[in-house]
């Protein structure tokens, strides 16, 4: 073991010489590697900074938009439970008012036949004699409106025929009157020129 521990530390300062170069060789060879690690380690923590700052707000946005979401299904459901509330209770009413109309058809059904119908039986010949007096007396009134008419009409034209007629005898007796006068002038004339003759004496 002794023997064992001086031949490495004897071979130690060899190894050393013989590594170092290797050594220093393979670290200047890992010195860009080296640098873009850093820049990824620099990068990751921003981006670890920016997750860890986002990361709340975002829970935060994503817990309210479905807590918003739950109370808009929440009031989904209760708007189609409302409807469906809404079309049964139509649907109720509808059956209730057919129903209704159906039963209500059958009384009025009964009351015609029943009621209506006898009364119009037994009062159809009172309701036929008044109706035929009615119309009578309505062709009546128009039979006097007819001959009233036409009386008006006749009246309208022999009243258009004496005011003719006196307008005529109105022409006559001015010209009764024109053609005494003529005759009256005619004869002074005649008298005078008589009386004329009379007082001229009788040529030699």
């Amino acid at each position: 073991m002794n023997c064992l521990l001086e031949t490495l530390g004897s071979l130690q300062p060899r190894l050393r010489r013989s590594c170092a170069t290797p050594a220093v060789a393979f670290v200047v060879a890992a010195i860009p590697a080296l640098l873009e690690a850093r820049r990824t380690a620099i990068q990751t923590q921003q981006l670890l900074a920016a997750l860890e700052k986002e990361l709340p707000e975002t829970a935060a946005a994503m817990r309210l938009a479905s807590l918003e979401m739950a109370d808009c299904i929440e009031e989904f459901s209760g708007l189609s439970n409302d409807i469906s509330t809404g079309v049964r209770a139509s649907a109720a009413m509808l059956t209730g008012t057919h129903t209704n109309l159906q039963q209500g058809g059958a009384l009025l059904g009964t009351a015609v036949n029943s009621l209506l119908l006898p009364e119009l039986r037994k009062r159809s010949p009172a309701l036929r004699d008044s109706l035929e007096a009615q119309l009578l007396a309505t062709s009546r009134m128009r039979h006097n409106v007819i001959l009233g008419g036409q009386m008006a009409a006749a009246a309208s034209l022999a009243m258009k025929r004496a005011k003719v007629g006196m307008a005529s005898v109105g022409l006559m007796q001015r010209a009764g009157g024109l053609l005494s006068f003529t005759n009256a002038r005619w004869l002074q004339r005649a008298r005078l020129r008589q009386r004329g003759s009379v007082l001229q004496p009788p040529s030699v």
